[in-house]
């Protein structure tokens, strides 16, 4: 999944575009985490548990927060968010989120 994920982030984001200006303030001018959820409910609830942090960019599927965090059920918009924001040239950690279902039906056993 999170192979990817990655290789999904790759092709929407080709390469890195200066639109507008940087934003590199405070925190977020570390790496930035992606957090792939299964649904933009899931996106919207992980937001909720993270009220102290200010959203820099938000739609439907995917919210960038501040210190770089990046929660999606739409990985291929991700790229277009980070070129948006200047963050095109930043390490990128992918990180999947499964079901427990799903995750025990692809452990062997």
């Amino acid at each position: 999944m999170a192979l990817l994920a990655a290789l999904a982030l790759m092709r929407a984001a080709p390469g890195h575009t200066q639109a507008g200006g940087q934003c590199d303030t405070g925190p977020s001018a570390n790496d930035v985490s992606i957090v792939v959820v299964a649904s933009a409910d899931r996106v919207n609830r992980y937001a909720a548990s993270l009220r102290s942090v200010p959203i820099l960019r938000r739609d439907a599927e995917t919210i960038v927060f501040q210190d770089g965090r990046v929660v999606t059920s739409k990985v291929a918009d991700v790229g277009r968010h980070l070129n948006a924001l200047g963050w095109g040239h930043r390490n990128i950690q992918i990180v999947a989120s499964l079901s427990r279902s799903r995750a025990r039906r692809a452990s062997p056993g």
